[in-house]
């Protein structure tokens, strides 16, 4: 069985609110959660769809991105670099460990590989 949560954009928000995820939201200036929950959050596999078309599919703990993914940029990634540049089409896959990026391996659009994560440090 599959639900929809959401939460704030801003992630100073989120991260001070305790990581709460609401029943009703708006696509255009929230994160939208589909997937499974425990708890009132995310916990399980699920995707996440960002207003700039950033998304995650992959694994979740307890509201959070933890487990093996596969992260998509939008057209501006506000989530994992903080930046309005255009690095759409970029992807990590690999796993997440409390939302960041730790062992796996970072692409640019074209497909061409960038950087590898090994224990959360860019190699």
């Amino acid at each position: 069985l599959l639900f929809t949560l959401w939460r704030d954009l801003n992630r100073s928000k989120w991260e001070g609110g305790g990581r709460k995820w609401f029943k009703s939201g708006d696509e255009k200036t929230h994160v939208k959660f589909v997937g499974e929950i425990k708890n009132g959050a995310p916990n399980g596999m699920g995707t996440s769809t960002y207003p700039d078309g950033s998304k995650y599919e992959g694994e979740w703990k307890e509201g959070v991105e933890t487990g093996q993914g596969t992260y998509i940029f939008g057209k501006g990634d506000v989530r994992m670099i903080r930046s309005n540049v255009g690095f759409k089409g970029h992807k990590f896959v690999g796993e997440l460990k409390e939302g960041k990026f730790w062992n796996g391996i970072y692409s640019y659009g074209s497909g061409k590989k960038d950087s590898k994560y090994v224990n959360g440090e860019k190699q």
